[in-house]
């Protein structure tokens, strides 16, 4: 009875040990999360056309027609890219203004589980955009929007990261192994 006991806490012990090693990856790999949230009024104006980037930097296209849209992207291999470098607005056909107001709202965020990186800011927000001025002004946006850093005193507004994984010998600032630097794309 004491032998099973015993292979029973042994067996505890190295799945316990076996599972904890798994939360730290070593700079192997670099999981992403890109989230956009959209008025509802916008998403009743037009969809949302994005490009992010999906595994390995490579550009992916995808609509957003929901008020909450997240993707996840898993890198293992770098330098790699993150981001959402465009996106567009396409006017929903035969759409119709039925509101005297309109609140055209896009917010961005992005950030990594792995090691801390985050950032996020609102691509659209216009309050009480009056219903008759809603379509002359979506039309203009409907054309591509190229996310570019926009120089200015204090902040940086940056689509894309190049991620880069780095060995650290170091242990005064972060642990000793790799880690990941995070680089505004320049253009």
């Amino acid at each position: 009875m004491k032998r099973i006991f015993f292979t029973a806490a042994i067996m505890v012990a190295a799945f316990i040990a076996l599972t904890s090693c798994t939360g730290s990856n070593n700079g192997e790999k670099l999981t992403t999360v890109i989230h956009l949230s959209a008025s509802q009024d916008l998403l009743d104006v037009c969809d949302i056309e994005v490009t992010y980037k999906g595994k390995g930097g490579v550009d992916v296209i995808d609509t957003v027609r929901t008020k909450i849209w997240e993707k996840t992207i898993v890198n293992d291999s770098f330098p790699t890219e993150i981001g959402m470098p465009k996106h567009r607005y396409l006017i929903k056909p035969g759409f119709k203004p039925t509101k005297e107001k309109y609140d055209l709202v896009l917010e961005y965020n992005i950030f990594t589980v792995e090691q801390y990186y985050n950032t996020g800011w609102w691509f659209l927000n216009l309050k009480d955009v009056p219903g008759d001025k809603v379509l002359s002004f979506m039309d203009v946006k409907e054309t591509e929007i190229e996310l570019m850093p926009e120089p200015g005193p204090g902040t940086i507004n940056c689509a894309i990261q190049v991620v880069n994984r780095e060995w650290n010998d170091s242990i005064d600032i972060i642990p000793k192994g790799y880690f990941f630097t995070f680089e505004d794309k320049t253009y």
